[in-house]
């Protein structure tokens, strides 16, 4: 059995394609197990694996830039 045949992170073509028809913001999809995942934007464009991780890291930055200030003495 291959939890993987013909869908989700594997194949995205689907994804891709409803983002469009349902006119969606951005779509996920994940492997059988989830240790995989693809974005698509509004456009149902594949955005590159580095490209997420480096909206994740910047806001996890400004996350803690942001508590250093609240947790300062004024």
């Amino acid at each position: 059995m291959n939890i993987n045949k013909d869908c989700g992170s594997m194949h995205p073509n689907l994804l891709c394609q409803k983002i469009w028809e349902h006119r969606a913001d951005a779509g996920l999809a994940h492997d059988g197990d989830a240790d995989r995942v693809l974005l698509a934007d509004e456009t149902g464009k594949l955005v590159d694996g580095d490209d997420i991780m480096a909206v994740a890291a910047l806001d996890l930055l400004a996350g803690t830039r942001s508590r250093k200030r609240r947790s300062s003495p004024r």
